[in-house]
């Protein structure tokens, strides 16, 4: 790897032979920028004490490399630069990683999808993530209403995607203080909201897009406020 001494960018997503020991000789490279390796399926925790060497990183996604823990996300609290983290389908982290990734204070974008191990009783600390832009915690079943509520305060968000989880029509009353920068919303498949729930989405005047897909218990009367809004429903 010392032959590539300037790479700013590797990307071996899909490469399901690569183990910590390659993860070892990627750590050489200082100037990586960028490194994307979803469904390394063989990185371990020992991968990530290697990654953490890499303080220049802005972009790191470790999408279904699902031997990954909370001890190993802990690791990554060393990279103060990353604008974008993706731990999507890491179903053996939990909600005690938010400790570690509330440090990451230049994050613009965390993917949390489909982590299931994620409760609400780490939550709160999502919030210390100020300037968060983009924010994917769907089909995170463990959640419930009480854990979502911490996302009010991340005002900065322009995408929020919360598909696929157990939520009630007063967990979306936290919707209303992100009014001013948020663009899209996804909250399709939350098969427990009603016509209620849309009220906490009509103060949401900067959404572009809204995405209530299975939605099964909405009807025409709780829809028909949202004409008042001017976004494209997908």
């Amino acid at each position: 790897m010392n032959k590539f001494s300037g790479l700013t960018a590797l990307n071996v997503c899909f490469c399901p032979k690569i183990t910590d020991e390659g993860v070892l000789c990627f750590s050489q490279l200082r100037t990586l920028r960028s490194l994307i390796m979803g469904d390394c399926k063989m990185i371990t925790d020992v991968s990530l004490t290697y990654i953490s060497s890499l303080t220049s990183l802005v972009r790191l996604d470790l999408n279904s490399c699902q031997n990954l823990t909370d001890t190993g996300i802990g690791y990554l609290s060393s990279l103060t630069s990353l604008r974008e983290l993706v731990l999507s389908f890491c179903k053996k982290i939990t909600d005690n990683s938010l400790l570690h990734i509330a440090g990451l204070s230049n994050l613009v974008s965390l993917d949390l999808a489909w982590c299931n191990l994620i409760r609400d009783t780490n939550m709160k600390h999502i919030s210390a993530l100020s300037s968060l832009r983009r924010l994917e915690l769907s089909h995170c079943e463990g959640l419930t209403d009480s854990g979502f509520s911490h996302i009010s305060g991340l005002v900065s968000l322009s995408v929020l995607n919360i598909s696929g989880n157990k939520l009630s029509d007063t967990g979306l009353q936290f919707l209303p203080p992100l009014s001013d920068n948020l663009k899209q919303l996804k909250i399709g498949f939350c098969r427990r909201l009603t016509d209620k729930a849309l009220e906490h989405v009509c103060p949401l005047t900067s959404l572009t897009s809204l995405d209530l897909r299975q939605c099964i218990r909405l009807t025409d009367s709780g829809t028909l406020p949202l004409s008042s809004l001017s976004f494209f429903v997908l």
